[in-house]
């Protein structure tokens, strides 16, 4: 499993999105998205989105946790492979997460 997630970091290091190499300028945003994952007590595994504020304005936090913006449950063998995951899955997450940062940025908040 882990060698299926290395492989997709590597596919968004390559496709620029991570750059390694920039030294940290210790900046961030008032605002951001946080995605946990949990197992519930059915054995599902259930993905979290919620939105928080920076306290410590445009440092690196602490973050404080402002409101949930969605959850999905998925089965555990349907995230052992993130291959697996149809495309449009993984381009919807993105997607949605995307979404919400630029509401956080646009509104300030």
């Amino acid at each position: 499993m882990s060698g299926q997630l290395v492989g997709r970091a590597g596919l968004i290091r390559t496709l620029g999105a991570m750059d390694n190499s920039a030294v940290d300028d210790q900046e961030r945003g008032a605002g951001g998205v946080i995605c946990s994952i949990h197992t519930l007590r059915n054995g599902k595994l259930r993905i979290v989105m919620d939105d928080v504020d920076n306290s410590g304005k445009l440092g690196q936090g602490p973050w404080e946790h402002r409101v949930l913006v969605t959850w999905k449950d998925y089965d555990p063998s349907d995230l052992e492979d993130l291959d697996s995951l149809p495309e449009s899955e993984l381009a919807s997450f993105g997607h949605y997460l995307l979404a919400r940062l630029l509401a956080i940025h646009r509104t300030g908040t």
